[in-house]
């Protein structure tokens, strides 16, 4: 998606294509598959060696780890759901903590919780309806 988005001239998106999944800049922290074609993984190391993460980036991570397919939970449930599916490697503490430090900065920002904000993060973290 990343070199589709470049191809279009939309650098910005093609940048977030690939850090949103990375709260630590290391392309070998990824959980999954790795099915990289060779240009796609030198293009992705390149992204995460030399961009510097501002909010935009920060924000979306974040977002990313908020939600399941039937809405908004819990951080720590999200997490439970990707190792479940994924597996967890040795690093995944790491990711875990920066995640959750993002949310701590988020939330100082904005002096409150962030699912003060997300709908329905009771019911889809809980499972009440």
């Amino acid at each position: 998606m990343a070199m589709f988005m470049q191809s279009h001239g939309y650098a910005n998106a093609a940048r977030v294509c690939i850090t949103h999944a990375y709260p630590i800049q290391n392309a070998d922290l990824y959980i999954g598959a790795w099915d990289l074609e060779e240009t796609d993984a030198k293009l992705l190391r390149d992204v995460l060696a030399h961009c510097e993460y501002d909010d935009e980036d920060h924000l979306i991570q974040l977002c990313d780890a908020l939600a399941l397919p039937s809405g908004f939970c819990l951080l720590e449930k999200r997490f439970v759901d990707v190792s479940l599916r994924h597996g967890t490697p040795e690093f995944i503490p790491r990711k875990w903590q920066a995640t959750l430090e993002i949310q701590k900065r988020f939330e100082a920002r904005i002096g409150a919780s962030l699912y003060t904000l997300l709908p329905g993060v009771i019911e889809n973290t809980f499972g009440f309806s």
